[in-house]
């Protein structure tokens, strides 16, 4: 490398050339777009410095650290350089750049981990069958293969960021019932209801609320009525009472709390073939010798 050549490539390293843009680092021609040639003041530098602090141009900040004693800069390019509104602009396009990919890395992260045997395919949250007692659980298991073209319809009819979630889920897989999926009972009432899936990651407290109130109106209309009916009957009331997109409690579960609630002052009895028929005590037998 000549003499020169060094003398050059030093001054440009310090900062000290006039014959080139410290911001673009290109020469100086006086046909170019970029305008004329314009010598920094003392604004001009403290305005450079932050913008490359704001800017993170380290090598742009370094070059003026060395306090060159005179700099310059194409017109245009200080003009674009410190313009304020421009670089916010080009920092809100790269924060959403940035959150794009992370939100694509995650997308394909929860993809990558969800199971069909273990994950509800409406919410993407764990879910646990229980097969020796299935009336008690709040997870079910597909037995259907024409349950994924079901889905699939009320996906299209929603039209909404959640069902939009649940078909790219469907979409991977063609018989739901053979890879044993599984799925929240709340979470299937809740997606066709049309309710967000939002308040579907509140179900916790929601849904045992739900299911206590459906439980009381029951009651409520059991005492009002003093009817004869099978445990299983009084169930199906307390699910039309509920409405038809409320979680209830199992046939057994409600029995349960029945019996806990009133003690000795209801009867359970099997009467001409019926298994399980509730009323309570001051009517049973009356109404059992006229009914049944």
């Amino acid at each position: 490398m000549s003499a020169d050549t060094d003398a050059v490539s030093t001054s440009q390293s310090s900062g000290h050339s006039d014959q080139y843009c410290i911001i673009c680092r290109t020469d100086f021609d006086e046909a170019s777009v970029k305008g004329k040639r314009i010598k920094a003041t003392a604004k001009g530098l403290t305005t450079l410095m932050r913008f490359s602090e704001m800017r993170g141009d380290a090598q742009l900040r370094d070059l003026l650290l060395c306090q060159p004693t005179e700099v310059y800069y194409h017109y245009e390019c200080q003009k674009e350089y410190t313009n304020e509104r421009l670089f916010q602009q080009q920092k809100r396009r790269n924060d959403a750049a940035v959150a794009d990919v992370v939100s694509s890395k995650s997308l394909r992260s929860s993809v990558s981990l969800f199971e069909w045997k273990e994950h509800c395919f409406f919410c993407g949250q764990s879910a646990i069958f229980d097969d020796r007692h299935p009336e008690r659980s709040d997870t079910w298991c597909v037995r259907t293969v024409e349950m994924r073209e079901k889905v699939l319809a009320k996906c299209r009819d929603r039209n909404d960021q959640w069902a939009l979630q649940v078909s790219g889920r469907l979409e991977t897989c063609i018989d739901l019932a053979a890879a044993d999926a599984i799925y929240h009972r709340h979470c299937f009432r809740s997606f066709y209801a049309g309710r967000s899936a939002d308040a579907v990651g509140k179900t916790g407290k929601s849904t045992d609320e739900e299911k206590l109130r459906a439980f009381e109106k029951v009651c409520d209309w059991l005492e009002a009525t003093c009817e004869l009916c099978t445990i299983s009957e009084l169930h199906d009331i307390m699910q039309e009472l509920a409405g038809p997109t409320v979680d209830v409690y199992s046939v057994k579960h409600m029995q349960r709390l029945i019996l806990d609630k009133y003690k000795n002052e209801v009867v359970l009895a099997s009467v001409s073939g019926h298994n399980n028929v509730v009323c309570f005590k001051n009517t049973a037998s009356k109404i059992l010798n006229d009914k049944w």
